[in-house]
């Protein structure tokens, strides 16, 4: 998978590595635990290389605009509750505010810029793409947790490009991978949040961020 990311990014360097343990537990787990059928497979399979691929593209832009990593994200408000207790009416509330930036689900599937012209229109295209795939395949997910290309979106989807979210665990039987997940400090993947987020702010600043995730929760102190 990590070839199939070089070639298809058409890039080398990751930079750091801190990605590789989680994503060999995570991959380990799934192939021995999940019980995964061929599309599932095809999905897990898709959503590795992608996010790969975001990585390899992101540390390519930092080394042509190394001024990003100078960015402070400032003032960044955090929604950290339990599911199904109104944490996305407040989500959507609050990213109504346009002094406010929240990350969007055309943004959080792709947070780095495209090659070529017309590369927000594409980022927004591939995100309605992947809501019409997912209204297709889990319908019934829609009355859970509402999805839509150009609304605010759970920034977890941001965190799983360090292998280190619930995500994995919420749609999947991975235990050791959970259990891993438990034992292991995720200020790495925070860290690497924080970078993704100076991306994103680079392309359109704003007072302050606005995220939201139950995962959360658990490592505020991050």
């Amino acid at each position: 998978m990590i070839f199939a990311a070089q070639r298809r990014a058409g890039l080398k360097g990751f930079g750091e590595e801190e990605f590789r343990a989680p994503l060999e537990v995570l991959v380990a787990s799934v192939n021995e635990e999940a019980r995964l059928n061929a599309l599932g497979r095809t999905i897990i399979h898709k959503r590795i290389v992608d996010a790969l691929v975001t990585r390899l593209r992101a540390r390519a832009l930092f080394d042509q605009h190394p001024e990003i990593d100078a960015i402070d994200p400032g003032r960044v408000l955090v929604i950290a509750g339990l599911q199904r207790t109104g944490t996305t009416l407040l989500h959507r509330l609050l990213g109504a505010d346009r002094r406010i930036r929240a990350v969007l689900s055309w943004e959080a599937l792709n947070p780095v810029p495209l090659d070529g012209a017309r590369e927000r229109e594409r980022r927004i295209r591939q995100a309605r793409r992947a809501e019409q795939g997912l209204r297709y395949i889990a319908p019934e997910f829609f009355a859970i947790h509402p999805v839509e290309h150009d609304m605010p979106e759970e920034d977890v989807l941001l965190l799983d490009v360090s292998f280190m979210s619930q995500s994995a665990e919420a749609t999947m039987r991975v235990p050791s991978y959970a259990r891993w997940l438990e034992e292991h400090d995720h200020l790495p993947a925070y860290r690497y949040l924080r970078q993704l987020l100076k991306v994103l702010l680079w392309q359109h600043g704003a007072p302050a961020l606005l995220l939201k995730s139950p995962h959360h929760l658990e490592h505020l102190d991050a």
